[in-house]
């Protein structure tokens, strides 16, 4: 196993993995030598954390810890409007539970006076939501701070947050509105960018291959930039009214004016397009009705548009309006395809 696989498997355990690291986490599992280097990593963690560990446990509850854990695995369903699992990276191998299996151990007989409210497995079991629909979805986070998902976003977080912090790692679009906790800072991971609060309400874009953006409707809001795992450089504190924009390709990021009122308006489902690329509204666009755009040339694809459009607006409407202030030509291939010329 080279060192860009030990650490990936580090940082899945650390909740920062990308969708598409993920993928190459499943697919590690069937490579010889992971197994003991999982067990490795997670007992270094426990002694990190100055976890007590019991040696003899029954095997009686080994069984039993194991089979809870299928259990959690195959009882989980779908909400109505986004996709919930456990997304643990042990679901295609039959060995990976005896993996958490192990964790579970090393950490289940920790002194009661230090910490006798802790939940053992569900500190290390993770949640990935995604939201399936078109239009923005409100979903609850541990802390009671709510996140409204945009069309296709996902977002995953630890079934409870720790004592120190309260850590998400987010794709796609989403508003937070996250609950005053000074004691405990809000933490949003997006790529190579890290976005820290206390109590505040702000929004993210975070699309593969776009640009980052984050932009603050209230409180005050800290964006840094992240390598190796530690913050590498502030980029802005942000208050209300203002936003700053990441282009991970070239290190440069700009500081612009977000208006608080379309902030809001998006997570009642509105559209808004403020100096976007005409790229990244047909990807908006695209989420929201399930179509696919193509650009004729490269060039007309680089246009900055504005605009805002309500919910129940249709893409032929919009892209009419569109298109007469962005000065470009569309044709409907057929219902679900899009050129634009």
């Amino acid at each position: 196993m080279n060192n860009e696989d030990k650490q990936l498997l580090n940082n899945y355990l650390k909740n920062t993995c990308t969708r598409e690291e993920l993928e190459r986490v499943g697919r590690l599992l069937d490579l010889p030598g992971t197994e003991e280097y999982l067990h490795t990593l997670m007992m270094e963690r426990e002694s990190q954390s100055e976890l007590l560990v019991e040696e003899n446990v029954a095997e009686a509850k080994i069984q039993q810890w194991e089979n809870q854990l299928f259990s959690r695995i195959q009882a989980e369903k779908e909400n109505d409007s986004i996709k919930t699992k456990h997304f643990t990276m042990f679901h295609k191998v039959t060995y990976a539970a005896a993996s958490i299996a192990l964790l579970v151990l090393g950490v289940y007989y920790i002194y009661k006076s230090a910490n006798p409210a802790v939940n053992v497995e569900d500190s290390y079991a993770l949640v990935e939501k995604w939201n399936e629909e078109s239009l923005p979805v409100q979903y609850l986070l541990p802390d009671q701070s709510s996140v409204f998902l945009g069309a296709g976003a996902m977002i995953r977080h630890p079934r409870q947050f720790n004592q120190q912090s309260r850590e998400v790692t987010l794709s796609g679009e989403a508003f937070f509105d996250v609950i005053p906790d000074k004691e405990r800072p809000f933490i949003v991971h997006t790529r190579t960018m890290l976005t820290k609060v206390l109590g505040t309400s702000f929004k993210i874009e975070a699309f593969d291959n776009y640009p980052l953006t984050v932009s603050v409707a209230t409180g005050k809001v800290s964006v840094s930039t992240v390598a190796n795992e530690k913050i590498n450089k502030e980029l802005a504190v942000l208050t209300p009214g203002y936003k700053v924009t990441y282009d991970e390709a070239s290190g440069t990021h700009q500081k612009g004016n977000a208006s608080t009122e379309d902030l809001l308006q998006w997570t009642e489902g509105d559209l808004i397009f403020d100096q976007q690329t005409l790229e990244l509204v047909a990807l908006k666009l695209e989420k929201r009705y399930g179509v696919q755009i193509t650009f004729e040339k490269r060039d007309i694809s680089r246009y900055k548009i504005s605009g805002s459009f309500k919910r129940e607006e249709d893409i032929q409407t919009i892209l009419k309006i569109l298109s007469v202030i962005g000065k470009f030509d569309y044709k409907f291939n057929h219902q679900q395809s899009i050129n634009i010329y």
